[in-house]
C-alpha cells in the first residue's frame, strides 16, 4: 500500500484534469462566440453599406470568423488528445496503486 499522501496526490491531480476540461470547453465556447461576432460583422457591412471598402471590411471579418473558428475548434482537439494521455497516466497510477 503506498503512503497517503501519494493518494492525495492522485486525487488533487485528478480535479486537476477536470478544472482543464472544463477551461478547455469554455475556450472552445468562448472562440465560437468570437466567430459569431465576426461573421455578423461581416455580414452587417457587406448588407448595409454599398461601398468598396465595406464590402472588404466585410469579407475580412467573414474570412476571420471562419479562421478564428477553425483556430478554436484545432486547439480544443489538441487540448483534449493531452488531457486523455494525462487520465490514462491517472488511471496507470490508480490501478498501481489498488
Amino acid at each position: 500500500m503506498f503512503p497517503k499522501r501519494l493518494r492525495n496526490d492522485t486525487a488533487t491531480f485528478q480535479l486537476a484534469v477536470l478544472r482543464t476540461e472544463l477551461s478547455n470547453s469554455t475556450t472552445l465556447l468562448s472562440h465560437t462566440q468570437a466567430s459569431i461576432a465576426l461573421m455578423l460583422s461581416g455580414l452587417a457591412f457587406l448588407k448595409l453599406f454599398d461601398l468598396f471598402i465595406f464590402d472588404l471590411c466585410g469579407l475580412f471579418f467573414l474570412l476571420s470568423a471562419i479562421g478564428v473558428f477553425v483556430r478554436g475548434v484545432f486547439l480544443y482537439r489538441r487540448t483534449k488528445k493531452a488531457i486523455e494521455g494525462e487520465r490514462e497516466q491517472i488511471i496507470r497510477i490508480s490501478d498501481f496503486e489498488g
